[in-house]
């Protein structure tokens, strides 16, 4: 096919990108594009001139979507059951694209993403199970001889050095910014915390990596391998993981920042893609989280300007107001608030209100303070969601280097199946066990 580099970034950027951006639709973006816009209403973003379509999201078994069953419709190209990792509604494991590009065609693959690796999605392209639960078993398989060359995220849980040193005693293992950063062979694990990675909102930079670093890194590892001949191209997932982990939440600061920083790596992989001819890249989100709305209770107005002075996700906010800030004896309830104001400062730029203060001491007095933060934070933005889970509207597709190959309307299994298709490798292809 001469495709030199295989780049997929989930939108979930799944914004799904899951990879992908996991966890976004045009509402989301929209948000997105106006807190970068700051103000302003003429701008873009690096999504903007690669959408070409859209992708309708059921599983075989729901007409809404988890992630394992998503993420298995584009890496196996086939509709399964909720739950199930790379395993279809028999129990059959699927061969997934990136397993088929390392045993037919000798690629280079990796894995980028800021949950664990052993989480839904990433698991999908590099391991099979029944239960996505299962995780322990996910880190087993995902660590056989030889099939990653590069996988960078959090999962540090269950991707233990023990485990590592002993199934992929050929690899590299890495824990901080740092040691990737000196990082020039492959294979190598990079494990940047014991669960998922922190928000964009919270993380430091000499603690974890952002995406951008890791899927850069990634990118430039990989293609080393393709520049001295030693693999025909390479394989690359890239998930924004924590985009649909804030939808969940109903956390819009953290849902956007995440999207921004996805937004810098679709950047990234786009100009990647530009410099080595021959490269597709694909943007697309399993499905959407949230159901977020620009606009609520019958308001003709939204503010992002709100989210931009918004510094740390809600659940950190109320967790650090929660061991911090300490009712005084004897104090009045004006006293209360502004002892609040000033505690509360770090993590939100705009003065609350007299009725926004005293509701929130009251939240932090019950232990409800992230939720109390998430509230007040999406009654000033005027922003809605309608629910906690995930939702079965279509996502939009992204892709670069062969666009015109998933334009309109389509299954996600059509993802799947003509990205291998373009890529030189026949899906879906069921395992006989």
């Amino acid at each position: 096919m001469g495709v030199a580099t295989t780049g997929m970034v989930r939108t979930m950027l799944a914004m799904q990108a899951e990879r992908e951006a996991r966890g976004m639709e045009p509402p989301d973006w929209s948000a997105v594009a106006a807190v970068v816009r700051n103000g302003s209403r003429v701008a873009s973003l690096p999504l903007d001139n690669l959408l070409v379509g859209t992708s309708r999201t059921y599983s075989a078994n729901s007409w809404v979507t988890d992630s394992a069953a998503a993420a298995t419709a584009y890496s196996c190209a086939i509709k399964t059951h909720n739950a199930r990792v790379a395993v279809d509604g028999d129990g059959r494991s699927c061969r997934t694209v990136l397993e088929a590009l390392k045993e037919d065609r000798g690629f280079a693959t990796g894995l980028v993403a800021t949950s664990r690796l052993t989480h839904a999605t990433p698991a999908a392209f590099a391991a099979h199970v029944a239960n996505r639960g299962d995780e322990a078993a996910i880190a087993t398989d995902m660590t056989r001889p030889g099939l990653l060359d590069v996988a960078f995220g959090g999962g540090l849980g269950y991707l233990t050095p023990s485990l590592i040193a002993d199934r992929r005693p050929d690899a590299a293992f890495v824990t901080t910014p740092a040691q990737l950063a000196a990082t020039t062979t492959t294979p190598v694990f990079g494990l940047f915390g014991s669960g998922h990675l922190d928000y964009e909102l919270d993380r430091t930079e000499d603690a974890q990596p952002s995406l951008t670093t890791m899927a850069t890194k990634a990118m430039s590892l990989l293609q080393a391998r393709v520049d001295d001949g030693s693999v025909p191209g390479f394989f690359l997932l890239v998930e924004g993981s924590r985009i649909d982990h804030a939808g969940h939440r109903n956390d819009a600061a953290a849902h956007v920042g995440e999207a921004i920083e996805y937004s810098r790596t679709v950047a990234a992989v786009v100009a990647h893609a530009e410099a080595h001819p021959g490269t597709l890249v694909v943007a697309v989100s399993d499905h959407e989280t949230g159901g977020m709305t620009l606009g609520r209770d019958g308001t003709y107005a939204w503010y992002p300007e709100v989210l931009l002075q918004v510094h740390a996700s809600a659940d950190v906010t109320g967790a650090r107001l929660g061991s911090t800030f300490t009712p005084t004896d004897n104090a009045t309830d004006a006293e209360e608030n502004d002892a609040l104001r000033a505690a509360i400062a770090p993590y939100l730029s705009f003065s609350l209100s007299e009725s926004e203060a005293s509701s929130l001491r009251a939240s932090l007095a019950a232990g409800q303070g992230g939720t109390a933060v998430r509230n007040l934070v999406n009654a000033r933005a005027r922003i809605g969601w309608t629910s906690g889970g995930h939702t079965g509207v279509d996502v939009p597709v992204h892709a670069f280097g062969g666009g015109d190959t998933f334009r309109g309307s389509m299954e996600d299994i059509e993802i799947g199946r003509r990205m291998a298709q373009l890529v030189g490798v026949s899906l879906p292809q069921i395992k006989q066990e």
